[in-house]
């Protein structure tokens, strides 16, 4: 569906963003599967489809999927270096900061 509407907009930067949400998502289900390996490829993945927007937030959803991948291997101080540069109005970044950080002492 996500890449039907790419097709649609004609637009190569949504296209770009459709294929980043996408590789966020298969990222964090890999996380879920304990697959980090996959989980840190489709984080840059992300970088790489969105180097070329303007945005300065383009990197929000990659830190998010490094920090949960962080947080998922126990290795909290990790975790919050990256969630800290993640979306910080996203509630489950927030609740993932949270218990983060409470991890790291």
């Amino acid at each position: 569906m996500l890449m039907r509407q790419a097709d649609e907009a004609g637009n190569p930067a949504f296209r770009r963003g459709q294929q980043a949400v996408i590789a966020y998502f298969e990222g964090w289900w890999a996380a879920r599967r304990g697959d980090y390996a996959t989980a840190k490829q489709e984080a840059t993945r992300i970088g790489e489809l969105l180097a070329p927007d303007a945005n300065p937030r383009k990197l929000e959803p990659a830190h998010q999927l490094e920090g949960l991948v962080a947080l998922y291997q126990g290795k909290y101080g990790e975790a919050v270096e990256h969630l800290r540069q993640a979306d910080p109005f996203d509630r489950y970044v927030k609740y993932h900061l949270a218990v983060a950080t409470e991890g790291s002492g």
